[in-house]
């Protein structure tokens, strides 16, 4: 995957937690993400379910790749998830964000995961704000 920006390739090369969670950058489409896991223990709950923190990393992942492809650098301040049904062992997801509204400082997004067979695991809502300081203080 390219990197659109400065900002956008630190996104895709420095986030350790997407690494190790096995996160897979599908693509970068104007303003949006789409990346894949397949799901392995490590992505488990106690009840052989999907975890949910792993859901909501997945889904603020893609929220990351796709609002910060300019030069200034974006955080989520609001996430808001819903969790629609389960997913286990060995099945693939992918979350897909695109924008739903850009203003100048506040942006807002939707994230919708889906198994391999198209079914939707969770969706979440996430405004982002614009961070004026330098990277790395």
């Amino acid at each position: 995957m390219e990197a659109k920006s400065e900002v956008h390739r630190l996104v895709l090369e420095n986030d350790l937690l997407a690494r190790s969670l096995d996160f897979l950058v599908e693509d970068c489409a104007e303003g949006e993400g789409k990346v894949r896991v397949t799901l392995s223990e490590k992505h488990m709950n106690g009840g052989g379910r999907v975890h949910g923190g792993a859901l909501f990393v997945l889904a603020d992942y893609a929220f990351a790749l796709a609002i910060n492809q300019g030069e200034e650098m974006h955080f989520a301040a609001n996430c808001n998830i819903s969790y629609y049904r389960s997913a286990y062992l060995g099945e693939t997801l992918t979350a897909h964000c695109r924008p739903i509204k850009q203003g100048s400082r506040i942006d807002f997004y939707e994230t919708v995961i889906c198994n391999q067979d198209g079914e939707l695991i969770a969706k979440s809502n996430t405004l982002g704000c614009v961070i004026t300081r330098k990277l790395g203080r």
